[in-house]
Order: structure tokens, then C-alpha cells, then sequence
């Protein structure tokens, strides 16, 4: 009986291992695919880049709180047999996987990367106004 305990605890040991290494796959694949939406934002363009950064903190808070509630729920029983609890682990691992992979994200389109029209220099002439010269004064 204790050789069948220890042998529970060590297989809840090794999926809690093996879901730990799929959380930080991708969580790694999140850095990079959120490096990369980064670096479509000039950076002094703080008008994007600001909900873009909010929009990728929300990511990662997210996926935090998700990886915390799987790790906690990794050492429970699937099934009150054991052999039938080994048989459901990989289907178990695939399952969490997929919640990962389909967690709700804010829409992309929300948050424009395309580069918007430039500027106009400091001090030309605006659309519809008049500019005063210093010769237009004494006139």
C-alpha cells in the first residue's frame, strides 16, 4: 500500500513537471509573439504603444492566473481507479494545453499597428489658416 502511494505521489510529481514545461513553452511563445507585435509601434508612439503594452500585461496576468489554477488542480485524481488515472493523464495534459492555447485575447484590430499619416512640421502652415508674417504686420 505504501509502495502504491509513493508511486501516486511521484506520477503526480512528474505531470505536475511536465504541465510546468508546457507553461513555459508558451509562455515563451507569448513573449515572442508579443515582442514582435511590439516592435510594429514606433516607440514614440505612445498613443499605440500604451494600450498595446495594457493589452499584453492583461495577457500575461491572465495566463498567470490559468497556469496557477491547472498547477493547482494537477495533483488530483482523475479517476478513483488508478490504472484508468494513468490511462487520462496524457488526455489531461492535452486538455490543459488547449485551455492555454484558446484563452480569451483581446482582439488584435482593437489596437492598430499600422503607422498613422505624419505630423504636420512645427510651424507650417495649417489647413484653413492664414499665417501671419512679420511683413503682414506693418501692412
Amino acid at each position: 500500500m505504501a509502495i502504491a502511494g509513493t508511486a501516486q505521489t511521484e506520477e503526480s510529481a512528474i505531470q505536475r513537471a511536465l504541465i510546468e514545461r508546457d507553461q513555459q513553452s508558451e509562455a515563451f511563445s507569448r513573449q515572442l509573439r508579443q515582442s514582435q507585435e511590439a516592435l510594429r509601434v514606433p516607440p514614440g508612439d505612445l498613443q499605440r504603444r500604451g494600450p498595446l503594452e495594457s493589452l499584453h500585461l492583461q495577457e500575461r496576468q491572465d495566463a498567470e492566473n490559468l497556469n496557477s489554477s491547472q498547477l493547482r488542480d494537477a495533483g488530483r485524481p482523475l479517476a478513483a481507479d488508478p490504472a484508468v488515472a494513468r490511462e487520462l493523464r496524457p488526455y489531461e495534459r492535452e486538455r490543459l494545453a488547449k485551455e492555454r492555447r484558446f484563452a480569451p485575447r483581446a482582439p488584435v484590430g482593437e489596437i492598430s499597428t499600422a503607422p498613422l499619416a505624419p505630423l504636420p512640421l512645427p510651424g507650417a502652415a495649417r489647413g484653413g489658416v492664414d499665417p501671419v508674417t512679420p511683413d503682414r504686420l506693418a501692412e
